[in-house]
């Protein structure tokens, strides 16, 4: 199955320019790596296209307010008016809208990233269709796409690599397999480390089906 503009548009609601950019890397690239299925493909589309805000960002957005650093980050950061640690969380209004520091801290020493100053945390921030972040993860990505994703993680930000880095990791961590078992629950996690966005994945995911003429998965069998 080759995918139209009109398809992309219609199951990920992209707009005509944006599914343009990536229209025909998904179509050469998506049967290499086992999207290639009209259920995989839907489950596919349905993650990448909330993990990029329906194809319209390849680069983390981490532009946030106190308060939405406090809900989606509730263990590392407190809204309360001292300017000190509390119960080992840093104060969210010293962070609100720095996103260069929101990334150093948060993803400091974590999956191969060194401490807060060493700077990897915004280095390695999410790229790509699928938001590849932390170091070891861009160094395994690398590896399998021929990429020095390292030196130059920049290079996710390219359409090509944006789709392959996606489906890459699609594949590696065996999502064609939920997706035959239309487990969206277990997939979003796969995805994301947990359920965020998990209500628009789904939406997205029966969007995108019904376009390949499938029928939607329930939400009821999910919990």
């Amino acid at each position: 199955m080759q995918l139209t503009v009109e398809q992309l548009c219609a199951a990920t609601g992209a707009k005509p320019a944006n599914a343009a950019l990536y229209l025909a890397h998904i179509n050469s690239l998506k049967d290499k790596y086992a999207a290639d299925t009209a259920a995989r493909l839907a489950a596919f589309l349905g993650q990448v296209a909330h993990e990029s805000g329906r194809f319209s960002a390849v680069e983390e957005n981490l532009r946030y307010s106190a308060e939405a650093l406090c809900r989606v980050w509730p263990s590392r950061f407190h809204n309360g008016d001292a300017r000190q640690l509390l119960n080992g969380r840093r104060p969210a209004a010293d962070f609100a809208n720095k996103p260069q520091a929101i990334a150093n801290y948060v993803y400091a020493n974590r999956g191969g990233n060194g401490p807060e100053n060493s700077g990897e945390g915004w280095k390695y921030r999410g790229r790509g269709l699928i938001q590849t972040t932390l170091k070891n993860n861009y160094a395994q990505t690398g590896i399998a796409l021929g990429l020095d994703l390292i030196n130059t993680p920049e290079l996710l930000l390219q359409p090509v690599h944006a789709v392959q880095s996606a489906l890459y990791y699609w594949q590696s961590r065996g999502c064609q397999y939920l997706a035959d078992a239309n487990d969206l629950l277990t997939l979003s996690r796969r995805i994301n480390g947990g359920t965020n966005g998990l209500a628009e994945r789904i939406e997205l995911t029966n969007r995108a089906r019904a376009v390949f003429g499938l029928a939607p998965i329930s939400s009821e069998k999910l919990s």
